[in-house]
This record gives structure tokens, sequence and C-alpha cells, in this order.
């Protein structure tokens, strides 16, 4: 080959020159085809194709949805609530809350979107809890990508497209805009391929996820007929909320058929009635009785199998020491109160010979009944009254 210059020229007889800003016109060109058809790639992906209803199954002992899921993890998990709770119960619960699964916190507030939901049978060890939620659509892009990853690897499941995250142990599925996550293929499996009759209604998941309230979780929990408090409670719907120091929890208890025909007698006009506002402190428990402390006592005695808790124990003892004793003067205290209960745990008294619980707590009563009550007080007998007074002064 020869080094003799050649010189292209357009069919008009113009030399062809080359120029960096014809080069830099063609690369925008073609950055902008690729910014194109990625920004179509991504909207075609993040179709919101199938809703979350069509995911959720029904029954299952535990259904909650959880608001703020995203958000609230580290609030929840760095709750000094935690340290007052016997740790045989919440072990493990803290960090099984902030645990990652291997992913940074900006890609979980992507994966998780908005509100999700959360459905198991395994109450105790969440073994086949199914994680339901909708991604933003920058998650469905971050969960696409990751599958490139290899700690993601896919699993065909007979043509449901499964893929194991290895690091947090999950299986995963998306459709959609609908992540489901999983500790169990199977039940992954099973939330996939649900028929119309064993889901949840639409609107009842519609309006789940739209009321988005200050509490952290909200549900149902179906206790077992086999278990101690399932022999009496059919189910208990529960919302609660955990802050820096203290946890805030409504509870409301379905009894089971045949123990709402025994308390019939007793709560058959029960209407729902607002709670009295509980004392400050770490651990506040409010209630309403529906009656008196002895009209309850009375009505749990007919569903609650236990030697102590009769009516005639009751009665017994409010004569015991001619109606003197300790036991007789709670009873007659505490009998004619009601129906609003409020106990507040709010520390431990240090000076005691041993640590002991300082507790208040506080019932309603009926306005008349309370000089009657003054009267049925025992005269404790006492021949002459002494009066103390101590002084203290300050230089010695």
């Amino acid at each position: 080959m020869s080094d003799t210059p050649r010189i292209y020229t357009t069919p008009g007889g113009r030399p062809v020159r080359s120029s960096g800003r014809g080069r830099r016109r063609r690369i925008g060109r073609y950055v902008g085809i690729a910014f194109t058809a990625f920004f179509v790639w991504a909207f075609w992906i993040s179709r919101d194709t199938h809703p979350v209803a069509e995911f959720v199954p029904v029954p299952r002992r535990l259904e909650a949805v959880l608001p703020h899921a995203a958000v609230a993890r580290y609030r929840v998990a760095s709750s000094r609530v935690w340290d007052g709770v016997p740790q045989s119960l919440v072990a493990s619960a803290p960090a099984a809350i902030a645990d990652k699964r291997g992913l940074p916190d900006w890609i979980i507030g992507n994966l998780i979107g908005g509100t999700a939901i959360v459905v198991a049978d395994d109450v105790a060890s969440w073994s086949d809890a199914v994680f339901i939620s909708r991604m933003s659509r920058a998650g469905c892009v971050i969960e696409r990508v990751m599958r490139f990853r290899p700690a993601s690897r896919g699993d065909w499941a007979g043509g449901l497209r499964l893929r194991y995250w290895e690091p947090g142990k999950l299986y995963f599925a998306v459709r959609g805009r609908t992540l489901l996550a999983s500790p169990s293929r199977g039940a992954l499996v099973d939330a996939l391929t649900l028929t119309p009759e064993r889901r949840v209604p639409p609107k009842a998941v519609a309006a789940a996820l739209s009321d988005t309230g200050s509490e952290d979780a909200r549900g149902t929990w179906t206790l077992s007929p086999d278990s101690g408090a399932g022999r009496v409670i059919e189910e208990i719907r529960f919302a609660a909320r955990v802050d820096e120091g203290e946890a805030t929890v409504k509870l409301r208890a379905k009894f089971r058929p045949e123990i709402a025909e025994a308390l019939a007698p007793y709560w058959g006009d029960m209407k729902p009635a607002e709670l009295p506002a509980a004392f400050e402190g770490p651990l506040a428990i409010s209630a309403n009785l529906g009656g008196t402390v002895e009209e309850t006592w009375r009505a749990l005695s007919e569903v609650v199998d236990a030697p102590w808790l009769t009516a005639e124990q009751w009665q017994a003892w409010r004569r015991e020491g001619d109606g003197r004793s300790a036991a007789a003067l709670l009873t007659g205290v505490l009998g004619p109160m009601g129906p609003g209960l409020r106990v507040t745990w709010q520390g431990i008294d240090l000076e005691e010979m041993s640590p002991v619980p300082a507790l208040v707590g506080s019932l309603e009563g009926k306005r008349e009944d309370a000089s009657v009550l003054l009267d049925w007080l025992p005269n404790p007998g006492l021949g002459s009254v002494a009066e103390a007074r101590v002084t203290f002064d300050g230089e010695t």
C-alpha cells in the first residue's frame, strides 16, 4: 500500500471534512436513543399489571398491614421498649426487623414502596410468612438489575419464575409492580397460584392499603381453638405503634360463638365504649369491663374452668375474718367498681428490701357508692392517734 493521500468528494465535487462537532452530534444522537429506549423499557417492566389483591390469601392465622414498613424499621428495632419485654418472647425480634437481607436501605425502600402486607400461618417462627408489597418504578428496574448478581439465582418452579436471594435466605417473585417474598418456597408458590375464591376481596385489600394511619402495624390474628386463649377467643384485631420510649397497642377480641352465648346474659347489651385515658408510664392498660368487677368475675366464672374463679369463692372472701381480712377488704372495695379500668407500671421501687414494681391504677365507680363504701370500711379501733413531724436542718 502507498502513503498517497486520498481526498473524498461529494457528488457536487466538494471535499468531505470530518469535524469534532459532527462526531459530538452523532454521539448525542446515540445517547438520546439509548436513554429513550431505557425509559421505554423501564416503563414497560414497571406497569401495574397484577394488583396486590391477586396474591393475598384467605384465610390465614395472621393478616397484617404495614403502612410504613420501609421507614419504620429502624425506629421500631431501636426502641427501648424491647428491654422491658421478656427476652424469651422477643429475643430475636429487633434484629429480625432491622435485618437488611444483604441490601442497602435505598434499595429496600424502593423494593417495599409504601404499604406492605404480611400473611402467615406459623406465627411462632414465621417460617411460612409471605411479604407482599407494591414496588416503586425505580424498584422494578433495580430488581431486574439485581438478577445479574451471583447472589440471585433463578428457580423455574414449573413456569412460575421464582428467584432465590441467598444473603437474605428468601424466595421471591415479581408480577408487574408487585413483589412477593417468603422464606418458604411452598408458601410463595401457593400465593402465586391462588384461585379467585381463595383470595381476599379486592375492595377489602384496597381499603386496607389506602388507610395509612400513624400505626406501624394493624391486622387480625386468628387463634387456634387448641391453644389456651384460643378456647375462649376466636380472633384478635390489633393496631400497634412502637416509638423510642413507648409502645401503643390497641386490641379488640372476638369471643367464640359458644363463649359469646354463655356471656350473653351479662354482656348481651354491651356497646362500644370510650376507654379511659391511661396514666403515663412504660406499660399501661386501659379497659372497659362492661359492668362492675363482681359482675365480670361471675361472668368469667361461667366460661373459665379455674377453682379460684367462682362466684362461691368471691362470697367466701367477702365473709373471711368477719369481713375484716385483706381478702374481704379487696372484694368489698373492688366489687361495685367499674366499668372503666386503668393500670400502669411506672417503674421499679428500689427503696424496698427487694426491687418491686411500682403500679398505679384506678377503677370507675358511681358517685353515690362512695359514702356506702366509706361506711363499709372497718374501724381500725386504735386507742390513740400518733402524730409525727420530721424536720431537716441543712447545717447539721
